[in-house]
């Protein structure tokens, strides 16, 4: 009998230059697995906390590899780093050390931009299919104005409270604030118990620094999508009414190089749509890593 996946889910780790970097490995419920899917996760967050996705696609007969990117989760932290190419090569360096020849990629905001810039640098392109959830991708014109701009996600980053009493009073404020309102029970519940530590003194902290969050926000920089434009995998691109990270046209953007990639619209979700619906996520990745999604079709999807 297989074990349940609270019981899997123990990370391993592996170095990534300095660093540590902590992964799991949640393998396929089926006998006959399945390409295996490579996760990643969004800035401020951590691995564990897409764990009812990730239930999904081993449900569904695809074994998942899930990375916390430098200083999140169990990973180490370093500030020596200066924009996102550096969680690109965590990507790569992570598919390195796996040394899987064919992967589907997926990922959420910074995650999903990383898996994007990792593919495009793939020598090898060892990633077949690609499903990305929200990337941090913006619009040409709108990445340009970085360079005038200051990041307001950086600013709201710097202010945030690190240190807590305990996980209930995380709970209760947290579930009061507009973004964490509307997550699943089960994927907050991921996110608390993967993204806090507890301290020598008894409190609890987050992993990830707000400092080094907010350096991580500052790192996004103009330039990117002359990586984007040179993809020529399957790509799905799943975004939301409610969020203008990946608008419309950069969905159209990232899409049009082939006729078999697909993007679809939470009708009522935020960008943390993935915590928000989890299993509408997962039907559309397996869907369209199996073919069955409608190819060609570039359509928004209308939900109850």
């Amino acid at each position: 009998m297989r074990k349940r996946q609270s019981e899997i889910l123990s990370p391993e780790f592996f170095r990534f230059r300095k660093i540590k970097l902590a992964y799991y490995s949640v393998p396929s419920a089926l006998k006959a697995e399945k390409e295996p899917i490579l996760f990643f996760h969004a800035n401020g967050f951590s691995a564990l906390t897409y764990s009812p996705i990730y239930e999904d696609l081993s449900k569904a007969g695809y074994p998942v590899y899930a990375l916390d990117f430098m200083g999140h989760g169990l990973s180490e932290a370093t500030d020596e780093f200066r924009d996102w190419y550096f969680f690109r090569d965590q990507v790569l360096a992570f598919l390195d050390h796996l040394g899987l020849e064919s992967v589907f990629g997926v990922g959420h905001s910074l995650g999903g931009a990383s898996v994007l810039l990792a593919a495009s640098n793939d020598i090898k392109q060892r990633f077949r299919k690609l499903a990305v959830l929200d990337p941090t991708v913006l619009t040409p014109l709108t990445s340009n104005l970085l360079y005038f701009v200051p990041n307001p996600l950086a600013k709201l980053a710097d202010k945030r409270r690190a240190v807590f009493k305990n996980l209930q009073v995380v709970e209760r404020s947290y579930r009061m604030m507009p973004m964490y309102k509307r997550w699943q029970p089960k994927s907050f519940q991921a996110y608390l118990k993967s993204a806090f530590r507890i301290r020598s003194d008894g409190q609890f902290e987050l992993c990830l620094p707000p400092k080094i969050e907010a350096q991580i926000f500052r790192g996004l920089r103009p330039g990117h999508w002359k990586n984007y434009r040179i993809l020529r995998q399957q790509i799905l691109v799943l975004s939301a009414t409610r969020s203008d990270v990946t608008p419309p046209s950069a969905c159209r953007k990232l899409t049009r190089n082939n006729l078999e990639s697909a993007y679809f619209r939470h009708s009522d979700g935020s960008h943390f749509f993935p915590m928000e619906d989890p299993s509408w996520v997962s039907n559309h990745i397996t869907r369209f890593l199996s073919g069955e999604e409608n190819q060609g079709k570039r359509k928004y999807e209308t939900i109850s």
